[in-house]
């Protein structure tokens, strides 16, 4: 509101050489004034709740110069919010705060005014030279009245401020600067908003005259962004405790003397200990630790166990220091209550537990279901807690798993068949694969492979039989054939950069966790039938398209160490032209010993450090290996596809 009044009165009174402007209703345009003028003050006195967001922890300047040179340094590793690894120098990070940030909330608030009205004394001015140019023509000979003629000029002055400033800027942050990349899109956005708003403000003046058009103009924004910041980002709340806007450690001492609950809630559900904390305050969170606020308050559960109040039947206290929940009522009611208020306890606490544990599980395992729209596949992923129930169950070597849908219908995965159907309509098969989630992020692909796009995850590129490679895969194929005479149709190279990359980092895995005399990898040979070509190509080796005709050493997935085994019509099936495919894969063999019928995973490895340490696949015979079979869809990868037929 400031800015109105500086703009309205430099119009209506004629300050700096302007001409004074005489509203045509002179009482009208005092009290519209005024009014701002009054919510203005009423403004000043309202507390707001904001609190900083993720953006002022991620400047992207710093972030790509300490990622550029991260590989060749000792710096320290973290995950960000969106799961990418970056590197940061641990000796460039200095105090993130600013000056405004250190100061007392009562400071702040000071400071903030005291800017508020500098700043609009300064913006109601934005005008004034523009104006007295028009209003002066013997002074300045040729001047246009046309306001949108000073537009350029005037943006021209908010550019060399602007670059002036971010130079200064520059300076004292070292060459350093923070800038956030959330807010580039939207400060570009609202400029351009800004100068079309400036610019119809400026014919604006010259239409009304400047009393009656800046507490027109000014007064738009202050209401849209009153109510932007009331309506949409909850910027003022209520129903917090003096303990909630404590400044310091002292008040935090004589509040809690005086009573005040260091574990009491705001409307959103925030203990003091919560905005302690959210301020950065180290000194508020030691006074308010010290005061035994529980750390560890879940508002969740004390929101669900005060709902049993509702029924006006029990009193409910909850005192999270020292963990009790006291019930006041009559003892039947008190009773029930008490089954009540332990059953939410214990799920909640189970769900916690559990959501834990699939987060765990996740970030490690995905398990997919294939679902099909016009005609096209693709693979959709299970929530967290489904897939925590699929793994469970596959690592507990059962034969199914069962789960519940939102709408409470029982669906059941058979992990015999990798397939998904109704309980109540076994019919109604889907797909269902499981990926592993362990990826290299500094991964290269292969030199030979072509080049593909930044957004291409598959290609897949007929070989020359003058090629060098189609020339070994050939070789090793009529080598291996045991005398059966075949004709190659073609060779292929599969380009697919997400399995390779989980390829190369079960790898690693396994290089650095088996003995240094283990060949952990294998040229193997898979056939199939052209029905599982497409999902092959595209997600990799899984039990609900392979080991279909093959279950007697456990059920994974079968690769043959030579192309006599798989060349057989049961495992690589000829299609209506009689042409039959088999695909020479890269497989991870790793520390094997015998399957048996029935595996679901290999057996532990004996004088392991424990029961978990599983070997890495099984083989037909530990003497006499014609085959190896895995659990793992990421111990595979398809490099080449020979599509061939007899004779």
């Amino acid at each position: 509101m400031v800015n109105l009044l500086s703009g309205w009165s430099t119009g209506r009174f004629g300050f700096f050489g302007v001409t004074k402007a005489v509203p045509n209703n002179k009482a009208m345009n005092y009290a519209g004034v005024a009014l701002c003028v009054v919510s203005a003050v009423v403004f000043s006195l309202i507390k707001n709740d904001v609190t900083p967001a993720e953006i002022e922890n991620e400047p992207l300047v710093s972030e790509v110069l300490q990622q550029s040179y991260g590989s060749k340094s000792n710096d320290s590793s973290y995950k960000s919010k969106n799961n990418k690894d970056k590197t940061i120098n641990m000796d460039d990070q200095s105090d993130e705060k600013s000056y405004i940030d250190r100061l007392s909330p009562g400071m702040q608030r000071i400071v903030g005014l005291v800017l508020c009205i500098f700043s609009g004394a300064l913006y109601g001015q934005m005008f004034t030279g523009a104006t007295y140019v028009q209003d002066h023509p013997k002074l300045y000979p040729g001047a246009t009245l046309n306001g949108l003629d000073y537009v350029f000029a005037d943006f021209c002055g908010l550019y060399i401020t602007s670059t002036a400033f971010f130079v200064i800027y520059i300076i004292f942050m070292k060459n350093k600067p923070k800038i956030y990349p959330k807010v580039i899109l939207p400060g570009l956005i609202s400029g351009v908003m800004w100068s079309v708003g400036t610019s119809c403000w400026f014919v604006a003046n010259r239409s009304l005259s400047i009393p009656v058009a800046f507490p027109i103009v000014t007064t738009g924004p202050s209401i849209v962004a009153s109510l932007w910041g009331v309506i949409v980002f909850k910027e003022i709340q209520d129903d917090r405790t003096p303990l909630h806007e404590a400044g310091n450690e002292e008040i935090v001492t004589i509040l809690v003397k005086k009573g005040a609950s260091v574990n009491g809630i705001d409307s959103r559900e925030m203990t003091p200990l919560h905005l302690a904390a959210d301020r950065g305050s180290i000194e508020l969170t030691k006074a308010l630790i010290n005061a035994a606020a529980n750390v560890n308050i879940s508002d969740s559960e004390i929101n669900e166990v005060k709902k049993l109040e509702a029924t006006g039947k029990v009193e409910v206290t909850v005192d999270t220091v020292k963990g009790e929940i006291t019930l006041r009522g009559f003892t039947k009611h008190v009773f029930d209550a008490m089954e009540d208020a332990n059953s939410i306890i214990k799920t909640a606490e189970q769900a916690k537990q559990t959501k834990q544990k699939a987060k765990l599980v996740t970030d490690m395992v995905q398990w997919h279901y294939m679902s099909e729209d016009k005609g096209e596949k693709k693979l959709v992923e299970y929530p967290p807690e489904v897939n925590l129930i699929l793994e469970i169950a596959l690592k507990d070597q059962k034969t199914d798993a069962s789960f519940y849908d939102q709408n409470g219908n029982r669906y059941i995965v058979d992990f015999n068949s990798y397939e998904e159907y109704p309980a109540d309509d076994p019919t109604d098969k889907v797909q269902v694969l499981r990926k592993s989630k362990l990826v290299d992020h500094a991964f290269e692909l292969p030199i030979s492979w072509e080049k593909m796009g930044d957004k291409e995850n598959l290609k897949i590129v007929q070989l020359k039989p003058t090629d060098q490679e189609y020339k070994d895969v050939s070789q090793k194929f009529i080598t291996t054939a045991g005398g059966t005479k075949v004709t190659f149709v073609k060779i292929e190279r599969i380009q697919n950069k997400t399995l390779y990359q989980q390829f190369v980092a079960k790898k690693k895995s396994m290089d650095a966790t088996n003995p240094k005399t283990v060949n952990n990898e294998k040229q193997l040979w898979h056939g199939f039938s052209v029905d599982a070509l497409d999902s092959i190509n595209r997600y990799g080796f899984n039990r609900s398209y392979c080991g279909k005709n093959a279950v007697a050493f456990g059920a994974g997935v079968y690769f043959a160490v030579e192309v006599r085994y798989s060349i057989q019509d049961t495992y690589s099936k000829p299609d209506t032209s009689g042409h039959k495919r088999m695909y020479l894969c890269r497989v991870l063999t790793g520390e094997y010993c015998n399957g048996l019928g029935g595996m679901r995973v290999p057996p532990a490895k004996p004088n392991a450090a424990g029961s978990h340490i599983l070997y890495d696949s099984v083989t037909n015979d530990m003497n006499n290996q014609i085959m190896y079979i895995i659990f793992h869809d990421s111990q595979a990868f398809p490099e080449y596809l020979v599509t061939f037929k007899r004779g």
